[in-house]
């Protein structure tokens, strides 16, 4: 069981903060629930599905098409951090030393230029760059064969040849010439950083509270929500083909 405390605040409260400290809550907030809903999904996205190998191959590409948006999203993650360096500084005593030390990961991951999310921003997800398409494709012979997958439903469709062009794109951007360890390496890369993103977003979150929201804690515990056990999270099936909507 997962146990859950609503933590209620008027707007007046969250008016005594300094602005850009509200600011900053805010919209950490809304990168960290985009952070861990697309984690989340890419982690059952990848479980195996199942029956015809058609399947796991749809799976994964829509795991990559999620990685691809988590990228995007912890990358934009880091200018909002950067924008608000400043800010961190009035929080450095008050933030746990794991808090601390997540931040300076970050901050030297995204120094590197290059590194993937940067990449995969760039170029495969909130932008679509025709020369690196073009890098992928010509990394095939011309005896390769290509698949596209279609259907009456649009929904059923995969047009795969663009997707395993784009993979062999992703590929070039890593240190090997094997595909698949490419992509495990990928995904470790962008979960990992987006993972420390998410833990020091949680950290600035429970200091914010204490400064400004819960400075006259009522009793939580009486509106405690207590989640029940759900599922592991390794045997979520969510497979690509499924009825059509009506």
């Amino acid at each position: 069981m997962v146990d859950i405390y609503p933590v209620k605040f008027s707007k007046a409260r969250l008016d005594t903060a300094p602005e850009d400290e509200r600011l900053f809550h805010l919209i950490a907030g809304q990168l960290a629930n985009d952070i861990n809903c697309l984690g989340k999904l890419s982690i059952l996205i990848m479980n195996p599905v199942g029956g015809h190998q058609l399947n796991d191959l749809a799976n994964t590409m829509m795991a990559i098409s999620l990685i691809k948006v988590l990228a995007g999203k912890t990358n934009e993650g880091w200018k909002l951090i950067e924008k608000h360096s400043a800010l961190f500084k009035r929080y450095r005593n008050d933030l746990s030393p794991d808090a601390i030390n997540k931040l300076k990961e970050i901050k030297k991951y995204f120094n590197k230029q290059p590194n993937v999310i940067y990449e995969i921003r760039n170029k495969l997800s909130f932008h679509l760059d025709v020369n690196n398409l073009q890098r992928g494709y010509a990394s095939f012979s011309s005896e390769e064969v290509f698949v596209d997958y279609l259907s009456v439903f649009t929904g059923h469709c995969i047009y795969y040849s663009s997707e395993i062009i784009t993979i062999m794109s992703m590929v070039k951007m890593v240190k090997t010439d094997d595909w698949k360890e490419a992509l495990l390496q990928i995904f470790g890369e962008v979960t990992r950083v987006s993972s420390w993103m998410g833990d020091f977003i949680l950290d600035f979150m429970r200091v914010f509270m204490e400064k400004y929201i819960t400075i006259d804690l009522y009793d939580i515990e009486k509106d405690k929500i207590i989640v029940e056990d759900g599922p592991d999270i390794y045997s979520v099936k969510i497979p690509f083909f499924c009825s059509p909507p009506k």
